[in-house]
């Protein structure tokens, strides 16, 4: 389209006085093409997502010199009302937004933006893609924690379940401060290769691990056993050290 402007000076009974006519503009409607969400991926905290663009070269190539400029990315936590978040040069075959909250439904679509001088368009919006982060676990450390031994160079290490831990870290600690971490997935563990009659302190912590990210509770309270000489018969932590 072709435009140009003329100013008129109008008044009864006289003839219309005609300015000289300004310069033409020319204004394209353009049809952009609308650009494509494909895959997406999260980080391990969940508080960044990447989604790939599909980059249609033939579509880029043909608006090259219309200044076709960017990718731009927007954002919602209804479905509704979107946010712009992120842009990025349109060649761009990725595009990330980092603050991402947990617990929280996302829903993200992205536009093509034109810009020459002045003049500015966007495509029609792609695809929507939505997800939900994880809520954050909040896990408790383990309660009622004991400790028994059948041989003095072992004990046994029992404690409450905690809801949504998937691992339990048990501490065994010496009086010099020296120990050693095991893992399990149960609620007790036996733990060997320990000095008869030489006193250990016991902790433990609730674990959630997914992927790369883990989750750890506050340690337990701690609790000491000496473990028994050779020929004495066991007593119970819970008896002696709480």
């Amino acid at each position: 389209y072709y435009y140009t402007i003329t100013a008129m000076y109008r008044q009864d009974g006289q003839e219309d006085v005609m300015s000289e006519k300004s310069e033409v503009v020319n204004v394209r409607n353009y049809d952009l093409d609308i650009p494509k969400l494909t895959n997406y991926t999260l980080n391990a905290d969940e508080t960044e997502v990447t989604f790939d663009v599909a980059v249609d070269e033939d579509a880029y190539a043909a608006h090259t010199t219309s200044y076709l400029t960017s990718t731009r990315l927007y954002y919602s936590t209804d479905g509704t009302s979107f946010t712009q978040c992120q842009e990025v040069a349109v060649t761009e075959e990725s595009i990330t937004f980092t603050g991402l909250e947990s617990g929280t439904q996302y829903y993200f679509k992205a536009c093509y933006y034109y810009e020459n001088g002045t003049k500015t368009a966007s495509s029609k919006y792609s695809n929507v893609v939505s997800f939900e982060t994880e809520k954050e676990l909040v896990l408790t450390a383990p309660q009622n924690l004991s400790v028994t031994s059948e041989t003095p160079f072992s004990v046994t290490v029992r404690f409450d379940e905690v809801e949504d831990a998937n691992q339990y870290w048990v501490y065994c600690t010496d009086k010099w401060g020296e120990g050693v971490k095991e893992v399990t997935d149960l609620n007790s563990i036996t733990i060997t290769g320990l000095k008869e009659n030489a006193r250990y302190t016991y902790q433990v912590q609730a674990v959630y691990v997914k992927d790369e990210k883990v989750t750890t509770s506050e340690l337990s309270s701690e609790v000491t056993y000496v473990n028994p000489k050779v020929g004495i018969p066991q007593v119970s932590s819970t008896d002696l050290y709480v």
